[in-house]
C-alpha cells in the first residue's frame, strides 16, 4: 500500500501492522495550497520533510508536547499492531486496507 508513504514504510520495515486516522495527520497550510496548485494528494506524495517518530503509547502525550513547546507541529495519528493485524488507515468513517 502506497497511501500514506512513510508511515506504511516504517511499518513495512519493522514488520508490524499500523492503524492511521487520517484526520489526525497535520497538512500546513503551505504544504495543502501546493498540493492543490499541482493537483498532489498530500497524504500519497513522498514525505520528504516529515519526521515519523514512534514511541511507546504511555510516552507520546510527553514527546508530543514537547515538540509543541519547541514551534514544532506534532499529532499522533494511528498506532502500531500485529503484523497480522495488516495496514489500515481511517478517514471521515470509512475503512480503507
Amino acid at each position: 500500500m502506497r497511501y500514506l508513504g512513510g508511515l506504511f514504510e516504517i511499518a513495512q520495515a519493522s514488520k508490524v501492522g499500523i492503524v492511521v486516522d487520517k484526520e489526525k495527520i497535520i497538512v500546513q497550510d503551505a504544504v495543502a495550497k501546493v498540493c492543490d496548485l499541482f493537483s498532489i494528494d498530500p497524504y500519497s506524495s513522498i514525505s520528504e520533510g516529515t519526521l515519523i517518530i514512534t514511541c511507546r503509547p504511555r510516552k507520546a502525550n510527553e514527546v508530543i508536547k514537547r515538540l509543541n513547546n519547541k514551534g514544532i507541529l506534532a499529532s499522533t495519528v494511528g498506532e502500531v499492531v500485529p503484523e497480522d493485524k495488516g495496514m489500515h488507515y481511517f478517514e471521515a468513517g470509512r475503512n480503507t486496507s
